[in-house]
């Protein structure tokens, strides 16, 4: 995307910001697993460090020992933004003349201070855009950015399936420890059994604690597998009602459980 032919041109890999090229300097952006490290500038050899949330804004850069901290509003409005960076909230490209952020690889200009886009949506307000063709996130960029400058992304939706994820792989390995120590426990029960020594009982008491912990370990995951389901998919249905969400969930495939145990569910995440 050429921004401005007379000073800059934007260059992308994927839909990331890679470099920056202008006729006084280059800048350069390192990136691993998609989260921006450092910003390098040929013209002054500069090489800043950065810092950012899990959203991927840059809240903090260092140079040697120079640095610069960033704290971001809601919107992305900074008061005192980072200086000479070419990133800055939710890690998108920022023009430092206007504070101002061109979103969808220079689609829209979108502007932290107004909380609003300059220009309309073209999929609003009859589109995946929404009713407000300037409106940012739908009025809530919390839960969600718009890196396409188009409609908003599930940044909730994503970090909530990223954390069931991990929960459903401990929830495997608890499981078989657990079946193993059923197994162990059974084993030792019959042993104790037919000879009831001191050394035996010893064992036995001991599987029988592995057991009893490796059980409490199944129920801490199963509960919190249900508690993010429940709270993936209030991220995905943002704009549906707690009584459609919950008729939603109880029609979903694989979610088993009765309409008292998902109210029971939606109490304990709201009182977190």
């Amino acid at each position: 995307m050429e921004c401005d032919k007379r000073t800059a041109r934007y260059f992308y890999q994927g839909n990331k910001l890679a470099s920056v090229k202008k006729a006084t300097q280059d800048c350069t952006i390192v990136r691993v697993a998609k989260q921006p490290l450092a910003e390098c500038r040929s013209s002054d050899s500069f090489v800043g460090l950065l810092a950012v949330d899990r959203a991927g804004s840059v809240i903090q850069h260092m140079q040697r020992s120079d640095g610069e901290h960033c704290a971001y509003s809601v919107y992305g409005y900074a008061p005192q933004p980072l200086t000479h960076l070419a990133l800055g909230f939710n890690g998108e490209q920022l023009e430092q003349s206007t504070d101002r952020y061109w979103l969808g690889q220079g689609y829209r200009k979108y502007d932290s201070r107004l909380m609003r886009f300059l220009s309309p949506d073209r999929i609003s307000p009859f589109g995946a855009g929404g009713l407000n063709a300037y409106g940012y996130c739908t009025g809530d960029p919390v839960n969600y950015s718009d890196p396409s400058g188009r409609m908003r992304d599930w940044v909730a939706f994503l970090l909530y399936r990223k954390k069931l994820a991990s929960i459903r792989s401990h929830l495997k390995m608890v499981k078989r420890r657990l079946e193993d120590e059923n197994e162990r426990y059974a084993k030792r029960l019959e042993r104790f059994d037919k000879e009831s020594t001191t050394e035996n009982h010893r064992r036995l008491t001991k599987t029988e604690d592995k057991r009893d912990k490796a059980q409490g370990e199944l129920d801490y995951y199963q509960e919190q597998e249900k508690h993010y389901r429940y709270k993936k998919a209030k991220a995905r249905y943002a704009g549906h009602t707690e009584e459609a969400l919950h008729k939603k969930l109880l029609d979903k495939r694989g979610w088993n459980i009765g309409a008292a145990e998902l109210q029971r569910i939606a109490t304990a995440v709201r009182s977190y």
